[in-house]
């Protein structure tokens, strides 16, 4: 951490990149303790600055490839100014996993209700169905957005890192230079 900053002396405040420093437990971290302020998701492959912000790395080598400063501060940064924050990686996949048991867990609580909604003879009416299933269907939506959107900034990623590596056009300069 930057300029001596620890858990004693923060009181528990937020610190770059979003991390309670109270909340040093793995088990009391929360979603919100490890997201990325560029993409508000939980970090995916967290990357920290020289200026101590840490985001997911396509969200800082995006906006990298556009500016040359920190999302977060507007300090000068590059790409050898950032590196990778495997601590960071490990908690973000414990809250992933126990994100995961939650909603499973939420899943199981919704089967048993209509388990025991059917048992009783009360069921749930038309209305009660139909709301339900468009809640299901548009958070449905929702999760395939956001797939597709993660594959196409993967994919984005991808070819501006791998352009340099291999030209396909033979009138270009770099195709003549690798022959």
């Amino acid at each position: 951490m930057q300029g001596g900053m620890n858990a004693a002396s923060t009181g528990g405040t937020r610190q770059p990149g979003g991390f309670h420093a109270a909340q040093a437990d793995p088990a009391q971290l929360q979603h919100e303790d490890l997201t990325c302020p560029v993409c508000k998701s939980l970090l995916r492959d967290p990357f920290v600055t020289a200026c101590g912000h840490t985001f997911c790395y396509a969200c800082v080598s995006q906006h990298l490839g556009q500016r040359k400063n920190c999302p977060s501060c507007a300090a000068y940064l590059t790409f050898d100014l950032v590196y990778p924050n495997f601590l960071l990686q490990q908690l973000a996949a414990k809250v992933k996993a126990a994100d995961r048991r939650q909603r499973v867990s939420t899943a199981e609580r919704i089967h048993h209700l209509l388990r025991e909604a059917d048992s009783d003879g009360a069921g749930l009416g038309e209305a009660d169905l139909e709301g339900l299933l468009s809640a299901l269907y548009a958070r449905k939506q929702t999760l395939q957005q956001r797939s597709t959107h993660d594959n196409l900034q993967l994919l984005l990623h991808f070819l501006n890192f791998s352009r340099w590596a291999t030209c396909i056009t033979p009138s270009c300069k770099c195709f003549a230079a690798g022959s």
